[in-house]
This record gives structure tokens, sequence and C-alpha cells, in this order.
């Protein structure tokens, strides 16, 4: 069985206070480069599987029949924050489609205190629209798309085989009712290289990089680092403490799971990882742990090395 790395760590003056680990993978397109306790385990997509489903919407043309946007495009593959710009998008996307909100199959979320309760408002409604503009398109029933037997869940598993050149995809059901996929680190790297360097599919990375803010939102850790990485990063991560982002310039991709699901740590970690692979040359986090008087407690400290 696999035992992850220990990737970093938190000190308050001489005490370990907590300990995060792991695995760091950054792969070429002839496999792993280097990395830090890697591990080809299987592991759930979540959300990265976002982007097989927006290659469908070129493979298929949706983007060119329902005359979709930039930045409709990207609030289709995003995990959007729910801002007043991004749900006005989800809006527009609906009304293309001729459909609304409650044909939407993701839970209500009631976690925003100043806005009405939605499904709109669902981080991953974005990628529920792109699945119910592919039924209509392709005359799909709209009330089931979420089930595993569906020609969509079929076709969204047909396509991840395809990017990921494997013969066969597990899958699940995942936290906004629709199935989710598990792949290894390898192969999730194949299906990234895939999707990114094929120039059938640069609008995706376009759009991402011309709208940043909209793919996350103003607090989203993944916009702050595709804006920071100057227009050569895609990245997402997704639940589970797993992170994913790919160079265009290297044609190389950046794989990171976390044992435990904490964003704090794992926005240290990239960050650092970025920087000591040289994909980033400035790392803006705060190294500091504070209280809450605001005052410098602890630090983070970090636990391996990269040879490439």
């Amino acid at each position: 069985m696999f035992q992850p790395s220990l990737l970093a760590f938190t000190k308050r003056e001489d005490v370990i206070e907590d300990e995060f680990c792991g695995s760091i993978s950054i792969f070429n397109e002839f496999g792993l480069l280097d990395g830090c306790g890697h591990n080809n385990s299987y592991k759930w997509l979540h959300e990265l599987s976002d982007f097989a489903v927006a290659t469908l919407l070129i493979d298929f043309e949706t983007i060119n029949f329902f005359n979709f946007s930039e930045d409709e495009l990207v609030i289709m593959t995003s995990t959007h924050g729910a801002s007043e710009e991004q749900i006005g998008i989800l809006n527009s996307i609906l009304a293309k489609i001729n459909l609304s909100e409650k044909n939407l199959k993701c839970p209500n979320l009631n976690s925003f205190p100043d806005k009405n309760n939605g499904k709109i408002l669902n981080p991953h409604s974005g990628v529920h629209c792109a699945m119910l503009a592919l039924c209509i398109q392709n005359g799909w029933n709209i009330y089931n798309y979420f089930e595993n037997s569906h020609p969509l869940q079929k076709t969204i598993s047909k396509k991840i085989k395809q990017l990921a050149q494997v013969n066969f995809v597990q899958m699940a059901q995942g936290q906004s009712g629709c199935p989710i996929f598990a792949l290894t680190c390898d192969d999730l790297a194949k299906m990234f290289i895939n999707i990114f360097s094929d120039k059938k599919y640069d609008l995706i990375s376009k759009s991402i990089l011309n709208y940043p803010y909209i793919f996350g939102g103003s607090t989203s850790f993944d916009s702050e680092l595709i804006y920071a990485g100057r227009k050569k990063i895609i990245a997402k991560s997704a639940y589970g403490g797993l992170f994913s982002a790919y160079n265009l310039l290297e044609n190389q991709v950046l794989i990171i799971k976390l044992a435990q699901e904490n964003q704090d740590a794992l926005k240290h970690i990239t960050y650092r990882t970025l920087c000591n692979i040289g994909w980033l040359h400035n790392n803006p986090t705060d190294e500091n742990i504070y209280n809450q008087q605001g005052i410098p407690v602890g630090k983070y400290f970090y636990n391996f090395s990269f040879s490439h």
C-alpha cells in the first residue's frame, strides 16, 4: 500500500504542529519527469473531468451550434465562485439553450448569506450547463443526464478513456450529482497533455487565459495562479486535495495529491513547487502562520526538492 511522503509541516517555536503528506509528480509527453513520493494509484478526478466535457463541446461543435462566447466556455469548464458576473454568464448560457435553472440537476446551494438559494449558485453549475447543452444538441433526455447509463455520461467516459489512452475508467457518484471518474496520475497527465497540446482544443486554454477570474473567482487559488502564470499555466484544484497544472510552453503537467483536504497547505506546497521547478519566479504566499490578533506565531517548512 502506498505511503505518502511528508511534503510540508508547520511549526510554532520548535514544536511541529501540522504535517502534510502526499505526492508531487511532474510529467512530460514521455512520462514521469521528476517528483517526490510519486504514486500511481487511482484518484477521483472530481472537477478535473470538466476539461473532458469541454473537449466534447468542441468535438460536437456545440460552441458554434449555440454561439457560445469565450467567457461562456470558461464558466462551463470552471468551479465558479457565484459572483454577479459569473451568474450572469450562466443565465446567458441557459437562455441560449432555452432552459432554466430548474433544469440543472446539481444541488441547491445556500452558503451565500447575501444571495437567494439556488442551483445556479452551486460551484459546479457551469459543467451542468455544458452537459445540458450537449443533451439538447444531440436529442438526449435532459431529465436524467446525471445517471451513469445516460448517453451523455457514456460519451464523457469514452472521451476520458480516449484522452487518457486507457481501456477502462472507474465511475462513481460525485458531490454535484453527476458521475466522477478515476484515473492514475500517469493517465491524468496523458489526458492533460492530449487536451492542451492539441491545436483542436486551443480555444479551451485561450479562453481560460483570457478570463482567469471567470474560471474561478476573485478569491480562487486557481484564478490567482493562472493570472500569475503570465499566459503559460492552466491550473485547477479539485476536491480531496488534488491539484493539476499544465505548462503550455514546456508541455509539462504537474500533479499534487495531498493525503488530506487542506486548501491552505495545498496552496503553499503548490507555489513552492512551481517556483522550485521554474514555472514561476515569485512566490506570493506568506509562509507565516498568524493568530487571531494578526501576530505571526508559526511558519511553513518544506521537505521536498527536484532534480530537473
